[in-house]
């Protein structure tokens, strides 16, 4: 009979004091490099260059020092890995995950109100008063900085605790979820999840050695200087003009084309980019989920210049065919087909969920588990009731704020499973939830109250690299918890105790630097795009309502046809090259410009690979491309450190 698997405690009390202080250390690392001087954007990844710079000191060599000095003193691979988990739910907590944009949504309305935009009279007062601070004082500081450079904690201890029982409540559900789908995801489908492969190599302990294989492999410091290099050299020509600079990041390929005139210049946004860490990441994809992204990218690329041929995009086209050819819509379609076709793939595990979960034994809990399958389905339920009462408080009714919380779920769950196989940790997502629904129903339907209210929601829905990017941040570490033995109650604790303490600890100290230099000096993207452009959109769409755009669901409706084709044709024929997932990864916002050709890169170095030395070659050279994500996360951190320390505008290493 089959020895049954012994999992072990992860969470301990040395692990607990470790996060502590390093969260300390990187929330405030965090907010004044990122938002005063505009350096290392380290959570536009994932996982977060902070978590992994954390996870290679701490592996590489805090653990080899405590072992030199007294084996007994050192963590166990198990302890590592779990840090590394609570570290990598976190760290996006601290910035765009939820603090970075959360805090100038709160207050951006009452300071960019005007009499030229009309905003009084529009929509502010469907805004409650608990939303955040109303003084003109508190507001106006916030902004332009206070002259005594201190916070008034006063008037913001109600919107920060109204506005953290709705964030805990998010990623609580997402937890809940991600209970439910672990065992499908990770146990019977093997879903690859290729963020985890650093993480596990960098934390595996090897009994007699101080550093394990992958820190003595030759072949990865080589891919950690090829990394560095580079981007060192172009960060330095930031700080050092006369500097040679290297166009690592981002070399413009759309001016080329515009300069060809109709119908080549309606290619749009066209990026050639060289990211160490994306290439890396690529290699450890299938070929067929490499081949698909820049193949599908291409594609869409393809589908505007055949617009710009056809009169439909481009300046004087047809009034509703500006938006050809509805990238994000079809991206849209393509998600929750996806994430449809994922719940009818694993319908006998869900079954068994809810059997179990409200039949005898519901709360049986498997070592392996985050918690029973009935805590987690009454947690997920409260935890949705929750949201909608809230958002119900807010002004939003129920009939709007139901459909928009599940269509978010089903969305972020989307980006679970792409991540989970695809792997690539900077996606930033179809379609907004809100645009869908003002489509589908036209805008005259919700009124200006609940539109309020859904605007105000665009922080933690319009960029999948922020609050949403939790959720498979939690899948992974269940996942990495699977592989490391380590029980599930203890990855699920941890990631709810580092998300409160990340949350509070980053609060406070975004607002004292926000009061000390204010806000309208700050990153432009945080502090004017995320909490300025939504009320934007808001005013037009009340002085100007929109119809239900019919075109617009189309396209939503071709995406998803395409995507079912591509899924039928996956499964029923062996030969066939392209992953659905590409079309998904495809399909979507900005981000994608950005990654699509290192996944080309990454393919073409991968296939050559395989073909002519086989997979023993993929497997010997699998740690160099290791390094060249180490090594771009690494330089990433180091430029963070100069952006902390140099008061002047920084280098950013991704994007």
């Amino acid at each position: 009979m089959r020895k049954p698997t012994r999992y072990l405690p992860g969470l301990t009390w040395r692990v607990f004091g470790l996060f502590v202080g390093l969260t300390a250390i990187i929330v405030v690392w965090t907010e004044y490099s990122v938002l005063v001087v505009n350096s290392t954007s380290f959570n536009s990844l994932a996982p977060s260059i902070t978590s992994v710079f954390a996870l290679a000191i701490v592996a590489g060599l805090l653990n080899p020092l405590l072992k030199a000095l007294k084996r007994r003193f050192a963590l166990a691979s198990r302890e590592v890995a779990c840090l590394y988990c609570m570290l990598m739910v976190a760290s996006p907590v601290a910035s765009i995950g939820m603090v970075h944009f959360m805090l100038p949504s709160m207050i951006s309305v009452r300071y960019f109100a005007s009499d030229e935009n009309k905003w009084d009279s529009l929509f502010l007062q469907h805004l409650p008063e608990w939303y955040g601070p109303t003084g003109e004082t508190e507001v106006t500081h916030f902004w332009e900085s206070s002259p005594t450079a201190t916070v008034p904690w006063g008037p913001w201890v109600q919107p920060l605790v109204f506005w953290s029982i709705l964030t805990l409540s998010l990623y609580f559900a997402m937890l809940c979820i991600n209970t439910i789908i672990r065992k499908q995801w990770i146990e019977s489908e093997r879903l690859t999840f290729p963020l985890v492969y650093l993480p596990l190599e960098m934390s595996r302990e090897e009994p007699g050695r101080a550093f394990n294989s992958f820190f003595r492999n030759p072949l990865m410091w080589v891919g950690f200087v090829v990394a560095i290099i580079p981007q060192a050299l172009a960060g330095l020509h930031v700080y050092y003009p006369q500097m040679p600079n290297v166009p690592v990041k981002s070399y413009p390929l759309q001016s080329y084309f515009r300069s060809m005139g109709a119908p080549w210049s309606a290619i749009g946004t066209f990026r050639l980019a060289f990211y160490p860490c994306m290439i890396g990441f690529s290699y450890l994809l299938t070929t067929e989920v490499s081949l698909s992204g820049w193949v599908f990218y291409l594609l869409a690329k393809a589908e505007r210049i055949l617009g710009g041929a056809g009169g439909w995009t481009g300046r004087g086209q047809a009034e509703g065919f500006a938006g050809f050819p509805f990238e994000e819509q079809q991206g849209l379609g393509a998600w929750l087909v996806l994430i449809g076709l994922g719940v009818w793939i694993g319908r006998e595990h869900f079954l068994g969920v809810l059997r179990g979960a409200f039949g005898p034994g519901g709360r049986a809990r498997q070592p392996e588990e985050p918690m029973s399958y009935r805590a987690a389905c009454i947690g997920l339920i409260i935890a949705i009731a929750v949201l909608c009462f809230w958002a119900n408080r807010a002004g939003l009714s129920l009939l709007a704020g139901l459909p928009f919380f599940l269509l978010l779920f089903a969305n972020i769950s989307a980006l679970t499973r792409i991540r989970a196989e695809a792997g690539l940790g900077c996606i930033s997502g179809p379609m907004m939830v809100q645009d869908f629904m003002y489509s589908l129903a036209g805008t005259s339907t919700f009124g200006a109250k609940n539109m309020t209210i859904l605007e105000s929601f665009r922080w933690f829905s319009r960029e999948f690299r922020g609050a949403p990017t939790i959720m498979p941040c939690q899948l992974e570490a269940l996942k990495i918890g699977d592989v490391a033995k380590i029980r599930g109650r203890d990855i699920a604790i941890g990631i709810l105790i580092a998300i409160v303490i990340t949350m509070v600890m980053g609060e406070i100290a975004t607002l004292k630097v926000i009061y000390r230099q204010g806000g309208v000096t700050m990153n432009n993207w945080r502090f004017r795009d995320v909490p300025h452009t939504p009320y934007v959109r808001l005013a037009g769409l009340l002085q100007n309502p929109k119809p239900t755009d019919w075109l617009s669901l189309g396209f939503v409706g071709v995406g998803a046809v395409v995507m079912s084709i591509l899924t039928y044709m996956r499964i029923r024929f062996v030969w066939w090259p392209l992953h659905p997932i590409g079309f998904a990864l495809a399909f979507t916002k900005r981000s994608v410009h950005w990654i699509w050709s290192p996944m080309l890169f990454a393919w073409l170095i991968k296939t050559s690979v395989i073909r002519y030395g086989g997979f023993k070659m993929y497997r010997t050279l699998l740690p160099f491309f290791l390094g060249l994500i180490l090594g771009d996360y690494f330089i990433g951190a180091v430029f963070g450190v100069a952006g902390a320390l140099v008061p002047r505008p920084g280098y950013c290493v991704f994007p």
